[in-house]
């Protein structure tokens, strides 16, 4: 067993509970270990021991070769088997582990179905659990299945999710988990941020979505000239029309990423790209499945036409400074939008965000139960205030006491 065990359980009983009595609580202190985008392990006690915590992507002996390995996003494969290799080998070698996802959409439950199939090599040795709280997926298709309150069986008749539209119903996880435990085996918990604990639904998690809005048009005024945006009302309202219709084409919701579907918002908003075309829609075989082939095709447009290429200068000059940020490897292609929407959401913190009470509880529980929760999301770094620190260190650090993941949040 890892040695950081007892006191990272030690820690997180202690600042969940002042968290709990005190009414407000920061992500860094209810989970001081957790993973985002470019999944780099925080720079604190429990991985500067000579026996860490977890290990960081770019860390693990598969990628060290590999001179700027790419970063898997959380619906892919490879992040599963970074999970294993980086997180679970860590923290529990050679030990039987039950896995319990806590989420709210399908990229969690792809997630945790990836791992489920990918983990099922190893037979009995890891067992995987979903809790999903999100009432509009009810009714819906997920593989081959439909999704119904309760337990949920897999394309292979396995009981993996739980649909719920109540936090509350959370307590069953904690009579499996002691049930767990009591059999001897290991139990990781993998908390998702956003409109889990993170403004959480059904309430809260629109908040996030109006930060962002707020954050895109922020950017936009301090960006673009007064001829392509200024913030007038009208200019506002058309930014927001383009975003929705950006959220809703399939290029978007295929690569399930806000910096893509802001800078299609961008595209649509200038007139570069219509809402419902081909490309975007990705019908038949025709579309967009990159978004470095999206910027490629604006920022020709662009160039090529005799207006736009003096009016939209600025907007290819970003399309093209993303489009180098995919190149250079980076996960997160619009950084100047991601440090916008990291202070919305600071700015908007008085009675606006907050955190989730019932998953606070739920984190105590279960560590009193002797079982480990971390936060796992795929939202970049510098969307919470994390810096990463060098290649070689393949760790990050909180940015300043004022980011957004050691701002205490209401407990709602």
């Amino acid at each position: 067993m890892n040695s950081n065990i007892d006191s990272y359980l030690e820690e997180v009983i202690k600042q969940n509970t002042i968290g709990l009595k005190d009414g407000y609580l920061s992500i860094s202190d209810s989970l001081p270990c957790y993973i985002f985008r470019e999944l780099e392990v925080p720079d604190n006690k429990f991985n500067k021991s000579t026996d860490p915590f977890m290990i960081s992507y770019k860390s693990l002996p598969r990628v060290q070769h590999i001179l700027k390995p790419n970063i898997p996003r959380k619906i892919e494969f490879e992040s599963a088997v970074y999970l294993k290799e980086g997180i679970i080998d860590s923290i529990f070698p050679n030990s039987n582990v039950t896995l319990f996802f806590i989420g709210d959409s399908n990229s969690d439950k792809r997630f945790s179905y990836n791992c489920h199939r990918l983990f099922k090599l190893f037979d009995r040795k890891f067992k995987i659990y979903c809790y999903i709280n999100n009432e509009d997926l009810m009714g819906k298709k997920f593989g081959n299945m439909t999704v119904e309150k309760g337990w949920n069986q897999t394309d292979q008749k396995e009981e993996v999710f739980y649909h719920s539209n109540n936090w509350k119903d959370l307590n069953i996880f904690l009579g499996m988990i002691e049930k767990e435990k009591k059999e001897g085996r290991q139990v990781l918990i993998l908390i998702d941020i956003d409109g889990t604990f993170f403004c959480p639904r059904p309430d809260d998690n629109h908040k996030i979505k109006d930060a962002r809005k707020l954050a895109i048009s922020t950017f936009c005024n301090e960006y673009f000239d007064n001829e392509i945006y200024s913030g007038t009302s009208e200019q506002k309202d058309l930014l927001i029309s383009s975003y929705n219709s950006a959220s809703q084409t399939i290029f978007s919701k295929n690569y399930d990423d806000e910096d893509l579907t802001m800078l299609i918002t961008l595209a649509i908003y200038c007139g570069i790209i219509e809402k419902n075309d081909t490309l975007l829609e990705c019908k038949n075989k025709i579309g967009f499945v990159l978004p470095n082939e999206f910027l490629t095709y604006c920022s020709f447009l662009i160039e090529k036409n005799p207006y736009w290429e003096y009016s939209l200068r600025k907007l290819r000059a970003l399309f093209v400074k993303c489009s180098n940020e995919i190149n250079s490897g980076s996960p997160t292609a619009f950084k100047d939008f991601r440090r916008k929407e990291e202070e919305e959401l600071v700015n908007s913190i008085e009675g606006h965000i907050t955190i989730s009470k019932s998953i606070t509880e739920f984190i105590l529980e279960a560590a009193k139960l002797h079982s480990i929760s971390i936060g796992y999301s795929d939202r970049p770094n510098i969307s919470v205030g994390i810096d990463s620190n060098s290649d070689s260190a393949c760790t990050s650090s909180i940015k300043s006491p004022n980011s957004l993941i050691c701002t205490k949040f209401k407990l709602i």
